[in-house]
């Protein structure tokens, strides 16, 4: 009997163990204690059994963490949270499986399919490997046009591809949407011209002639002979040549009338009509003179119009002699003070001549198209790239945030999450957000930013994008009113004005110097206990509402001016227009192909929009600035002043030929080398990308602000199309008036008509 008790108490502390001191945390293994006493309770050495039985076999373990005869064996890893017991021979986890496996003790694999299963069976309880796929296994595709998966128990797609809807997304847009459709409720998000509405299921009013907006069904433009918003008023009926759209004012009246409207008579003794404007007359019935023929003719003429008096030795004749021989001198000696005043304002000016007067050595080499651009069907090619270029859907989170909204001036205009321009929070009212977005240069990162021109209540956002951004260049290629409507707030103070306050930021125009068709403002800004900044604004003003310029001269030459100016901030070049993507895109896209062409020697236009795609929607907005950009760039590469190559001329490709250059190319390419695919996934999932730009710029990490938290997913590509159409004219030469200089202008390639862009710009 003593043996027995012996050999129990010698079991018992065999298990139980001394109580060696720990260091460790509580509950947790320690690697300084002995035996089966690995876990630290109240600073020492406790063991994992709690109770013995008289065998010496542990009756209860201290933590179901652990199983076994003595509370030896660790539960499996698979089990959750590590808890598991012993069920006669076999270990049960208690508290479930981990992810992807299933069993008694876990160590089964669930489907290939599921992220997690039904303990024993194969449903699948947890989302599916493949988020194309959907059901109980998992085992289902979700609709082909779901474009980031669907929901795993009932199939519905998150969002739709272009041109379908529904809740399985298998439900295509009304037939006269343009750029996809609302997946709840089919709302269109533009519609082809000619029609309007929600579902663009309306037609525009029969007087359009080229088409209306799709919310308040205004007409674009009328056909001749009507005005009023929807065309459904008509010219007055004197009007010749039809009557503008908004004022209602004749083109030209008929002959006999003149005025704004033509309501009003030609004087009585007009023949042949009167100036429209002023009322002048063409010429006058016989036996009247003056501009509007209310003088009768001397007594003494002899022909019709007074033309031929005979000579009179009457007291009149004479002293109308007189006048004539005294003004005489008094007009020369006016002549000569006029052109020695005129020299001197030249010479003046000498540093930023007017554009007018600007002419062009012709480099003989200097550019050349590729037969598809060349040929007799070249506006068919430009055209038919136009159709083929993506509209990116990327994500515009923060861009329809109820707080952002009111900052955009069109609604279906907004920046990418992945590019915008986050501002940095200066005040707890401040927001980070404002519609504008980086576009990468030619070999140059965030070089540009294009947004759009600033409202009345984003003003000082504007200016706060300025001074974070460095910049030193703000090019404008808006009016403020055109057409009677307000396109850009005017958010710089007159230059004969003091400073005016923008937020946190002074601003002061210091000079203005008015040209032909542009305007150039030089701006002193600055903030409280900081140096004051010189900035210049580069004004164009020729480029049409609706529109782009009638020839090529002044925006080549408006290019190389902002492009010639040296400032020493470093900022990105910040460029707007009223939505910042029509004729912005359009500059753009002459200043990077002029780069590119002088590094390359070839350049291709399709490559270069559906890059500045890729980081702002809708850039270059319709088919006319993309014809028009061939049409400039072709000038600009003939001009010597423009682009210095010392041999080889520059090719400007098609899409087609461009890519079979590339294609050549990659045939030596690594297998590592990153695809056109993996390029979008990179612009879409970095989002913090462009933050990291304005640290390498700016040196400090702190001061950037916080951008948008949202989850960024690559998208399909939105193939645009467009059914207007415009003649073709072939390129001629011309000549300047003064001394025989060669001009750079050519005729624009399908810009014969006035051309309206279907849009904002």
């Amino acid at each position: 009997m003593q043996v027995t008790w012996f050999s129990t108490l010698s079991a018992v502390i065999i298990l139980i163990g001394p109580r060696i001191p720990c260091t460790s945390p509580e509950s947790t293994p320690c690697s300084n204690c002995d035996g089966n006493n690995v876990t630290c309770v109240d600073g020492v050495c406790s063991p994992r059994c709690v109770s013995v039985t008289s065998s010496g076999e542990c009756l209860q373990c201290r933590d179901s963490r652990f199983y076994g005869k003595q509370c030896e064996d660790d539960c499996p890893d698979t089990c959750l949270n590590s808890r598991c017991q012993m069920d006669n021979t076999r270990v049960v986890c208690t508290e479930g499986c981990v992810a992807g496996k299933k069993g008694d003790n876990c160590g089964v694999n669930c489907p290939t399919a599921c992220t997690q299963c039904e303990r024993y069976g194969d449903g699948c309880t947890g989302p599916c490997q493949n988020p194309q796929y959907y059901g109980p296994h998992c085992r289902t595709p979700c609709s082909s046009s779901c474009t980031d998966g669907c929901n795993r128990i009932t199939g519905e797609c998150g969002s739709c591809e272009p041109g379908y809807m529904g809740d399985k997304c298998d439900v295509t847009c009304p037939p006269n949407c343009r750029d996809g459709c609302d997946k709840d409720t089919g709302e269109c998000d533009s519609c082809e011209p000619g029609y309007t509405g929600d579902k663009c299921d309306v037609t525009c009013p029969p007087n359009c002639s080229d088409g209306c907006d799709k919310d308040t069904e205004e007409c674009y433009s009328c056909v001749t002979g009507y005005t009023g918003d929807k065309c459904d008023v008509t010219c007055p009926p004197n009007c010749r040549g039809g009557c503008d759209k908004d004022t209602g004012e004749c083109d030209s009246c008929e002959p006999g009338y003149t005025g704004d409207k033509c309501d009003v008579t030609c004087p009585p003794n007009c023949r042949g009509g009167c100036d429209k404007d002023t009322g002048d007359c063409d010429s006058c019935e016989p036996g009247y003179t003056g501009n509007k023929c209310n003088v009768t003719c001397p007594l003494n003429c002899r022909d019709e119009d007074c033309g031929n008096c005979t000579p009179s030795t009457t007291r009149a004749n004479a002293e109308a002699a007189c006048v004539v021989l005294v003004a005489i001198p008094i007009l020369i000696l006016v002549v000569i003070v006029y052109r020695r005043r005129r020299k001197g304002r030249q010479q003046n000016q000498k540093g930023t001549p007017n554009p007018t007067y600007t002419s062009c050595s012709v480099y003989t080499l200097g550019g050349d198209m590729c037969d598809e651009l060349s040929g007799d069907t070249s506006k068919e090619v430009m055209e038919g790239e136009f159709k083929k270029l993506p509209s990116y859907i990327k994500p515009v989170n923060c861009a329809t945030l109820d707080e952002n909204e009111g900052k955009n001036r069109y609604k279906d205009i907004l920046p990418f999450d992945a590019t915008r321009v986050p501002l940095e929070i200066e005040n707890e009212d401040d927001s980070d957000y404002i519609n504008a977005s980086y576009i990468d240069g030619y070999m140059d990162q965030t070089r540009y930013v294009a947004t759009q021109g600033p409202l009345e209540h984003t003003k000082n956002d504007f200016w706060r994008m300025i001074w974070q951004l460095n910049t030193a260049k703000i090019v404008m290629v808006t009016n403020l009113m055109e057409s009677g409507k307000l396109k850009c707030y005017m958010y710089w103070p007159f230059c004969s004005s003091e400073s005016t306050m923008y937020g946190s930021i002074s601003v002061q125009c210091a000079k203005e110097e008015v040209y032909e068709t542009y305007t150039l403002r030089s701006m002193a800004i600055w903030k409280e206990a900081t140096e004051t900044r010189m900035i210049k604004q580069f004004h164009f003003t020729q480029w049409p509402d609706h529109g782009v310029p009638s020839d090529t001269t002044a925006l080549l030459h408006f290019n190389k001016v902002v492009k010639d100016t040296a400032l020493p901030l470093s900022g990105p070049l910040v460029v707007h227009c009223s939505a910042g993507v029509g004729r912005t895109g359009t500059f753009l896209a002459l200043d990077y192909l002029l780069d590119q062409a002088r590094s390359e020697g070839r350049v291709c236009v399709y490559n270069c929009v559906q890059h500045f795609r890729r980081e702002r929607m809708k850039m270059v907005q319709t088919k006319e600035q993309y014809i028009f950009i061939h049409s400039i760039l072709l000038d600009a590469l003939q001009c010597e002043q423009t682009l210095t190559r010392p041999i080889e001329p520059v090719h400007i490709q098609c899409e087609t030929c461009w890519n079979q250059i590339n294609n050549k190319h990659r045939v030596n390419m690594d297998i590592s080398s990153i695809d056109s695919d993996e390029e979008d996934v990179l612009y879409e999932n970095v989002p913090h990308h462009w933050a990291r730009q304005l640290q390498q710029r700016s040196g400090d990490a702190a001061s950037l602000p916080d951008v948008c938290d949202v989850v960024c997913e690559t998208m399909p590509l939105l193939s645009s199309a467009t059914n207007t159409s415009s003649e073709e004219r072939s390129p001629e030469e011309k000549t300047d008036d003064e001394g025989g200089r060669m001009s750079w202008v050519s005729p624009l390639l399908g810009t014969s008509d006035r051309i309206q862009e279907t849009g904002y710009e």
